[in-house]
């Protein structure tokens, strides 16, 4: 085995430390590459939860719209009237108007 010089060994020794920096580089990467997609998936499953609550909500507004449209509407106003409130329209020679 032939003896390396002193120059020799300055690069061998460089050349190990460059590729030790490189390894390591690469490791973190490999390990940021694993922890966004970690993120990205977790954040993925959580906007899809969202959104289906989303829906959900949609569809409880427009029940709530039609609930709405249905307990306002001017039959059924009369009709509670009559039924529950036991309320009749008055005859005409019992309206007074009354004027300033």
């Amino acid at each position: 085995m032939a003896k390396q010089t002193k120059s020799e060994k300055t690069v061998s020794l460089k050349s190990l430390m460059l590729f030790l920096v490189m390894l390591t580089l690469v490791e973190i990467s490999a390990i940021a590459v694993i922890y966004s997609t970690y993120r990205n998936r977790a954040l993925f499953a959580e906007l899809s939860l969202l959104q289906d609550s989303a829906q959900e909500m949609r569809v409880e507004w427009s029940q709530y719209l039609l609930e709405q449209s249905t307990l306002a509407s001017y039959a059924r106003v009369v009709n509670v009237a009559h039924t529950q409130l036991k309320m009749e329209s008055p005859d005409p020679e019992q309206i007074v108007i009354f004027e300033h």
